[in-house]
């Protein structure tokens, strides 16, 4: 500044000037270091300074997210610059990009105006993704899908995994379950890290259990319990699900040993229902001993799940009328008619509708 004040014609007032302004725009006083840089321009326009105050000046335009002020001010400057839509492109990408990094509550607005103004621009990609990125974060899914989309659409990138992974969620969760088989199918081939080989490998098990592809499921589960470190929870839908494909596919001898895993834990639903499930194979295969010995088993174990274990009260009076002894069946679903305080999940009109037989068969 002092070189400035008193030697304004000095050959290296132009060097101190480029200097203010550098200074000034690292300490992110822009106005300033766009100040210096102008100044520069202005008074020395052939020096080679002043080439250097231009990218300065694109620097500061950039950084205050105003790339169409730089062109602006390009076109009349006194120091003549080439400028190019390539180079358009590139900068009203970058200022986006940077307000999305910093994750200013404007990058989703400059994400958009950037795909508005350069629909095939050089950073479509990136934008569709970060776009995407940010409708997904803000829970606004339909949104998110369609720039996943346009990634997917494409051959695979450096987007292509995570754009898989949450748009099969989403596919998912909107019970589009082809459409999600397929996209997982795709995240398996594509995964470079362990849990979105394990998350692929669970959306084509979810899927096709969902689609009836029961033996499609058992080998997608089995692929599953094969991965290494998958979580328990995980490992137990995975057990769940094959048994319950090896049963709707007349398997039930696999779906049995499966369903023994899974009894182990009777706190779990799954294990609850797995318990129940036991005692009901048992019945189906007329062996009242054995059915009335794992509900009994079931009893002793407790649960937090009333519900399979008031199913199994109900199997168990089955079992008693199997057995001729409709006094004790009788007795079991009065307990149930009397205890159980669920109103609206089927099993008090289970019960009642099987006391009423009993008792119309009495008199």
């Amino acid at each position: 500044n002092t070189l400035l004040k008193h030697h304004p014609q000095s050959p290296y007032a132009p060097k101190a000037m480029l200097q203010l302004g550098l200074l000034f725009f690292n300490k992110n006083e822009l106005q300033q270091s766009m100040s210096f840089y102008k100044k520069v321009v202005d008074k020395y326009p052939d020096a080679q300074e002043a080439r250097t105050a231009m990218t300065g000046i694109k620097n500061v335009f950039v950084e205050l997210n105003d790339v169409d002020s730089y062109f602006a001010y390009v076109k009349n400057a006194k120091t003549p610059v080439q400028t190019t839509s390539s180079e358009k492109d590139s900068l009203t990408y970058q200022a986006a990009e940077k307000l999305y990094l910093e994750n200013s509550p404007n990058s989703l607005k400059q994400m958009t105006r950037y795909l508005e103004e350069f629909p095939n621009g050089n950073f479509a990609l990136n934008a569709h993704f970060y776009k995407g990125e940010i409708h997904y974060k803000a829970g606004e899914y339909f949104d998110a899908l369609k720039n996943y989309e346009y990634i997917n659409e494409r051959p695979d990138n450096i987007f292509s995994e995570n754009a898989l992974a949450n748009a099969g969620g989403i596919y998912f969760n909107s019970k589009r379950y082809d459409q999600a088989l397929k996209t997982y199918t795709r995240l398996e081939k594509v995964a470079g890290n362990k849990w979105n080989r394990i998350k692929a490998r669970a959306g084509q098990l979810r899927c096709n259990f969902e689609l009836k592809n029961f033996t499609a499921a058992i080998e997608a589960g089995e692929k599953l319990l094969n991965t290494a470190e998958i979580p328990a929870a995980l490992k137990r839908e995975t057990e769940y699900k094959m048994a319950k494909s090896y049963l709707e596919s007349g398997d039930s001898e696999n779906a049995s040993q499966l369903f023994n895993i899974l009894a182990e834990d009777t706190k779990t639903s799954e294990g609850a229902e797995a318990k129940y499930m036991l005692a009901h194979l048992c019945f189906l295969n007329g062996n009242a001993q054995q059915t009335e010995a794992e509900v009994m088993d079931f009893i002793e174990k407790g649960t937090p799940h009333q519900y399979w274990l008031a199913k199994s009260f109900i199997l168990l009076a089955d079992t008693y009328m199997l057995k001729g002894d409709s006094f004790q069946a009788r007795h079991t679903l009065k307990s149930i008619v009397e205890n159980y305080t669920e109103k609206n999940d089927g099993i008090l009109d289970d019960a009642k509708r099987r006391l009423e037989r009993i008792e119309s068969t009495k008199n």
